[in-house]
């Protein structure tokens, strides 16, 4: 059995009721269009879920509004989750909330099918810009910006900060600098660039990459340098503490004062600036 996509039944259905407003019969129309009655009869009488508005049930029923529904569909895709890193429920969500789930499937599977094609497609259609473009490119000298992400595993990635192009993105075994190096040529093939600098953090790797390996310049990123903070060192702290202790000792507390000591502070305080208490008054006979 020949399964028919959306577009194909919406061009059926448009030629079959324009047949069947001429006066033909649904037996004869479906012969000539070599589908089974009950088929032609199952299209014309579908009903939308939900309660979705006339006219656009009918605009949804015709060519032009299976495309139109394609490709809104694809823009939610494109733009949640390739563009916003969301998920397909996400799409399904937009789907129901915006009615359109009466004509479009919003099931994981269905989503996920799609999702899983546009993503082959975007991936094709890069590869295919890329050799065009490549082609009357004139020669030039770039930087890249180089790191390490792991989702899972070790991903290279190399960026071009002029244009925001992705040059490199590649999974790797390992991130040594015959790898950097290998990945990075790789993808530079067919390219006309030079690249003269590389900018990365301090990992010995990506320095011997740079500078051995593509006699480029290393540049340490801003992040590295503003965020590096100095090891501990304990052989210094004793050092230090060594040298300073003939000169300076801790004293040791000895809890709270006596009263004692605290009256003969206060007489000395009251000697100093010259305030002296009064004496008390001598008891009269009784």
């Amino acid at each position: 059995m020949t399964r028919r996509t959306r577009l194909e039944q919406a061009e059926h259905i448009a030629a079959a009721e324009a047949r069947l407003a001429a006066g033909e019969t649904q037996r004869a129309v479906a012969t000539e269009m070599g589908i089974a009655r009950s088929t032609l009869r199952d299209w014309c009488g579908e009903v939308p879920r939900g309660d979705p508005p006339t006219g656009l049930t009918a605009f949804a029923r015709t060519p032009e509004g299976i495309d139109w529904l394609h490709r809104l569909v694809l823009a939610a895709h494109f733009s949640i989750t390739l563009r916003a890193a969301g998920g397909t429920r996400l799409v399904s969500e937009f789907l129901e909330l915006s009615g359109l789930s009466a004509f479009v499937g919003v099931s994981d599977g269905a989503q996920h099918a799609l999702n899983v094609d546009l993503e082959t497609a975007v991936v094709a259609v890069a590869a295919e810009q890329r050799t065009a473009l490549a082609e009357g490119m004139p020669v030039r000298q770039v930087t890249v910006c180089e790191d390490e992400t792991f989702h899972p595993g070790i991903c290279l990635v190399a960026i071009e900060p002029e244009s925001n192009l992705i040059v490199l993105e590649q999974y790797a075994a390992d991130r040594t600098a015959a790898t950097w190096t290998a990945a990075l040529q790789d993808a530079c093939t067919g390219l006309a660039v030079e690249v003269i600098q590389s900018t990365a953090d301090e990992a010995k790797a990506l320095r011997r990459h740079a500078e051995t390996d593509l006699r480029a310049q290393h540049s340490r990123t801003s992040f590295t340098a503003n965020t590096r903070s100095p090891k501990p060192r304990p052989w210094r702290w004793r050092a230090t503490c060594a040298a300073l202790k003939p000169a300076w000792r801790p004293r040791r507390s000895t809890g709270r004062p006596s009263a004692r000591r605290s009256r003969r502070s206060r007489r000395a305080c009251r000697a100093r600036s010259g305030v002296h208490r009064p004496s008390r008054p001598a008891l009269a006979p009784p």
